[in-house]
Parts: C-alpha cells; structure tokens; sequence
C-alpha cells in the first residue's frame, strides 16, 4: 500500500501485527532519521526525538554550559519557526553579558543538506527574535563523513557574502 502526497510519498509494511511507515521524500526535516517509521502506532524517530528533548529540558543550564562555557540559561523558545519549520531546541542564553539564542539540532545520520539546515533554522530564529544564534549538531551516531563548519557563500570573483559558523558535535 502506498500513500502519496505532493512532498512524501510511504510504503507500509506489516510485519506481526505492526505496521512501519518508510517516507521516501528527499530532503525531509526529520532530526534523527531520514526515514520516519511508525510501530503500533508510535512515530520511533518521535520518540527519539521527544525523549532527547525532556533528557535536556530536565536541566538545560548543564546542556548549555557543556557546550558554551560560561553562558546562562534563561529561558526556552518556541521551537517554532515558521509554516513547517521546527528546530529541536532553541533557547535564550546570556553569554558574556550579551543575550543570544542557543540552538540545538539532533542528527541520527549524515545529512549532506544539514549545513543548508542550520542556515536556514539559524536565520529564521534570527530574525523572529532578532538576536544572534549559536547553532550546534549533535550526531548520535558515528558517520563516516559528516558536513563540516562553516557553511561558506562567494561570488565568482571570490568575495565571500555569507559565513555561518556552527559546531558539530559527535557521539
């Protein structure tokens, strides 16, 4: 049985009594797999996902001072960007006196868009609350080759228009 729309399409398969959705879209925005699958009735990647964000929810001064030393926690964002855009975790931080938007995206697998991601999430969280944004990627697992920072834009002639720094980190 396959399910179609204009942007995914879905293959179900039954195995006892379980059904699994495999999406086949390219260039979805799926944070830990780039497949989506559902077992009796749960979406597993949603759940990766629900559980990693509650685990740095709990306490999320010790995930920003890991991965920004010095910087303090004030308060979570809404992770909502735009008409389908969702990032992971996004929060306002104080960092040497400066307030700044701590981003937080998980990654599963290789994603050779993610730098393009990152742009894009960092962007729209820039502008909806005009602050500047420090993104991370944590891979959760170890991939072989990864797309590594900065994400860098120049004109035929060399000049340099965009540059967006962002860390990687790997598990």
């Amino acid at each position: 049985m396959v399910k179609a729309n204009k942007n995914t399409s879905y293959v179900k398969y039954n195995v006892v009594n379980a059904s699994f959705y495999i999406s086949t879209a390219t260039g979805c925005y799926d944070t830990l797999a780039t497949e989506e699958i559902e077992l009796g009735g749960f979406n597993v990647a949603g759940i990766w996902d629900s559980n990693l964000k509650r685990l740095i929810g709990d306490n999320p001064q010790s995930f920003v001072l890991w991965l920004l030393p010095g910087a303090t926690y004030i308060r979570k964002l809404s992770q909502h960007l735009n008409r389908g855009i969702d990032i992971d975790i996004l929060y306002e931080v104080n960092f040497e006196g400066a307030r700044i938007l701590f981003h937080l995206e998980f990654q599963r697998s290789n994603n050779t868009n993610m730098a393009n991601r990152v742009l894009e999430y960092n962007v729209f969280a820039s502008c909806k609350f005009d602050c500047t944004v420090l993104s991370f990627v944590i891979y959760l697992k170890k991939e072989r080759k990864i797309v590594e920072p900065p994400l860098i834009r120049d004109l035929p002639n060399g000049r340099q228009v965009m540059r967006l720094d962002f860390t990687n980190i790997k598990l």
